[in-house]
């Protein structure tokens, strides 16, 4: 009986050093460490595959696909929250890691579209104007920026069907986020910035692309392409300049235009769209807990560490 005991928890412990093994392995799976600044990493396939593979997350965000690189966005739910998305499995979201994200929306008809890192900060507009996003809402006082009074010419802000060319630079070390956009001469153009201090955290262990819509407005989204480094603006992490600590205005930079006075009391707000759209904003005085297997990893050694103790008393009584 006592070896029966002690073959059972022989074997449980062997399925639980498995499947920790596996967990361990799917997090190390990083194919931006031997890539080279500036390389593209990966094209997204919207038939999706083993990297990225999209669920509805809330409302129903319809996505038709056209081809592997090119889909039709369309909310579901009229004036309603709908989102889709995704991690890109393999592409690491940290301290030292950095992205460019470039994507093209077309529009035959007034539509919005957002695209976001990791389901909680993005970039969400219109053709003629964009702005930074914290879920549903601004972030802070990043409200919509427009292209003309930037003096940009732009593109396809009539809807006529002309594609419009986006650039999204995400810095896991500073915890920002710079949007483009591309004139009419190929140039990029710099929309809008985050600071440090703005983003708390970015929740997912990699990289993510997710949709947002809020209308049942046709974007047709394609040729989105995640590239090691800022390849945009030509930062560097190395650079040895230290962010300034929880400030929203790098010292010696530009302010952004000033949309709206952001208020510093904690409170529910709404924000309202070009189309009269009104949602909830997230609440963010908590910062978010980033997805991942390390409460997987954390239960696992327990479990180990309380079978390989069973195992232990057994063959004590035995002697």
């Amino acid at each position: 009986m006592k070896k029966a005991v002690l073959s059972i928890s022989a074997l449980c412990l062997i399925a639980v050093m498995s499947t920790f093994a596996v967990s361990v392995s799917a997090t190390t799976l990083d194919f931006y460490t031997p890539a080279a600044d500036g390389d593209l990493l990966y094209t997204v396939n919207m038939n999706t595959d083993q990297f990225w593979q999209p669920v509805k997350i809330m409302g129903d965000l319809q996505m038709t696909v056209i081809d592997e690189k090119t889909a039709n966005i369309c909310g579901g739910n009229n004036s309603a929250q709908n989102w889709l998305g995704g991690e890109v499995e393999g592409f690491p979201l940290g301290e030292n890691n950095a992205y460019t994200i470039k994507f093209t929306v077309t529009r035959n008809e007034k539509a919005c579209f957002g695209l976001y890192v990791d389901g909680i900060y993005g970039v969400y507009g219109y053709a003629e104007q964009y702005r930074i996003m914290n879920g549903a809402s601004s972030l802070g006082a990043h409200g919509y920026i427009k292209y003309e009074t930037m003096g940009f010419d732009i593109p396809g802000i009539d809807n006529d069907g002309t594609p419009q060319h986006y650039a999204v630079e995400v810095n896991g070390r500073d915890l920002t986020l710079r949007l483009f956009i591309m004139d009419r001469k190929g140039e990029y153009q710099l929309v809008d910035e985050s600071y440090p201090g703005e983003i708390l955290i970015f929740a997912n262990d990699n990289l993510g692309i997710y949709f947002y819509s809020y209308y049942t407005q046709n974007a047709i989204v394609s040729d989105i392409m995640i590239y090691k480094g800022m390849t945009v603006s030509g930062e560097k992490l190395s650079d040895t300049t230290a962010p300034p600590e929880t400030t929203t205005e790098a010292p010696g930079t530009t302010k952004p235009p000033e949309t709206s006075k952001a208020d510093t009391t904690p409170q529910e707000t709404t924000t309202a769209g070009p189309g009269g759209e009104t949602t909830k904003a997230p609440e963010t005085t908590k910062a978010p807990e980033k997805k991942g297997c390390g409460s997987l990893m954390a239960g696992s050694t327990g479990v180990v560490a309380l079978l390989a103790f069973a195992a232990c008393g057994v063959r004590k009584k035995k002697r």
